[in-house]
């Protein structure tokens, strides 16, 4: 006695020739026995008449073929530098994002810095945040046009002496496509939505700093941001 599965009760079916009668049928039907769900064949004289190995020939293999659920994995660029690291897994199926690690393809070398508007308490991470990337890892930074009429930044000694190396942009307007190697965002969940809305395809990497209400999609802590932005 061997166990088989309901659809390959089907498949012995379709393997039945047509001149077989209604009452071979029945009689094979007979000596079928039900087992939480999976049907088993009893007896000599059917494992005879229909062998499984003898009727599911090559033939209905070819028209009962698998198909897989899994669509094949798209090409993951994450802005001109981001790549997804390549495993032997990603071949054979699809990853879980949590499980997927992110590597450089060349150095980092423009960021994008997002700060929560009408805020003044980011006024102050934001300075020292950009300072620090102009100064000591001598990047080139983005910012948004809107930041330079700040009156509250407009008077700060430090964001002037760097206020001429920052390139701006205006939403709608310009285009970051392949422009931005990673971004870095001041304040909530609602900054982090407004930074990836800014780019509709290749998003590229982002590094959410909890300085706003809701932190649920910004994990990281500002007080030791220069570690942890030299560690990404």
């Amino acid at each position: 006695m061997f166990p088989i599965h309901r659809r390959h009760q089907e498949l012995l079916l379709d393997a039945v020739p047509l001149k077989r009668t209604a009452i071979d049928l029945k009689e094979f039907n007979s000596d079928m026995i039900v087992d939480n769900g999976f049907h088993a064949y009893n007896g000599e004289t059917v494992l005879e008449q229909l062998s499984l190995r003898d009727k599911i020939t090559a033939d209905c293999r070819t028209l009962r073929r698998t198909r897989s659920l899994n669509a094949p994995s798209p090409f993951q660029q994450f802005g001109p530098c981001g790549r997804i690291m390549k495993n032997q897994a990603m071949v054979m199926q699809i990853q879980d994002p949590a499980s997927q690690r992110l590597t450089w393809y060349k150095p980092p070398l423009t960021v994008l810095v997002i700060k929560k508007v009408r805020d003044s308490t980011v006024l102050a991470p934001f300075v020292q945040l950009v300072e620090w990337l102009v100064q000591e890892k001598h990047m080139v930074v983005w910012v948004e046009s809107a930041v330079l009429d700040d009156p509250l930044l407009t008077e700060d000694k430090k964001f002037k002496n760097i206020k001429e190396k920052l390139v701006t942009f205006k939403d709608g307007r310009d285009d970051l496509t392949d422009r931005i190697d990673f971004i870095v965002c001041l304040g909530g969940d609602g900054t982090l939505l407004y930074a990836s809305l800014l780019f509709q395809q290749s998003v590229p990497p982002v590094m959410a700093f909890h300085l706003g209400s809701l932190g649920f999609l910004t994990p990281f802590e500002f007080e030791n941001f220069q570690e942890q932005v030299t560690n990404v």
